[in-house]
């Protein structure tokens, strides 16, 4: 028996969202893969993570977009007024302490979110292990999801930051990546879904300016707070289903 896990189905409106921006037939995309639209398109209610992940390669492919997942996570960045979890800045005293509550809000949001910082002598990797096995990976939501990490570090960094190694999990061979990381290697065929972090990153602060000025345009007085819109962990697909 196939094991179910559920995300929170307000993941699934960056890619909703985009698709309708592209004038895609979202509902046949959706009976396709086994997606409960209404739940995805309101953002009310749980959904399964499988039939999620069907329906962005179904949506990827339909829309001949190799980046679809990237563009996605760009479409919607990190610093919004999403409904992720709020987390104030003002508990968060440098990026691996911003990690840590974004991994507790992420587990919250979905059963099947593994995500963890496996820390070395001098740099550390930040990791989300597969949910499914190989047949049901996806090149496209780990896109996504390396992108929402580039983001959320970016919180730290500023917003030129960028990872010297980027692992995969889905594909064994190389495939095509987005323009803005052809700087970076790629390690293709990995354990798990993962980049590359020096330590001395981890210990940076907050760049409170920067959030303030993004999320402020979203709400007034938010500038001591964070919203994480979308972990795709932004992820998946109907309760029983798949």
């Amino acid at each position: 028996m196939k094991e179910i896990h559920l995300i929170q189905a307000r993941h699934a409106l960056p890619f909703i969202r985009l698709l309708k921006q592209r004038g895609a037939p979202i509902k046949l995309l959706a009976k396709q893969a086994g997606l409960p639209l209404a739940a995805a398109v309101s953002g009310e209610g749980v959904i399964g993570e499988r039939s999620l992940w069907r329906f962005i390669e179904y949506a990827a492919e339909r829309v001949g977009d190799d980046y679809f997942g990237y563009h996605c996570a760009k479409a919607s960045p990190v610093l919004n007024n999403g409904k992720f979890g709020v987390m104030p800045l003002s508990r968060a005293i440098s990026l691996e302490d911003l990690l840590e509550q974004f991994f507790t809000d992420a587990q919250k949001e979905s059963s099947g979110s593994k995500i963890r910082l496996d820390k070395g002598r001098h740099h550390s990797w930040l990791r989300r292990q597969p949910i499914f096995q190989s047949e049901q990976a996806s090149w496209h939501v780990e896109q996504y999801m390396l992108q929402v990490f580039i983001q959320l570090i970016r919180i730290c960094t500023g917003p030129e930051w960028l990872p010297a190694e980027i692992g995969v999990s889905s594909r064994n061979s190389p495939q095509p990546v987005p323009g803005e990381w052809s700087s970076t290697r790629f390690h293709w065929g990995r354990p798990g879904t993962e980049l590359k972090i020096p330590n001395i990153t981890l210990k940076l602060p907050p760049a409170t300016r920067l959030v303030s000025d993004q999320a402020g345009q979203a709400r007034q007085g938010a500038s001591d707070q964070l919203t994480i819109h979308g972990l795709v962990n932004r992820q998946l697909a109907s309760g029983a289903a798949s």
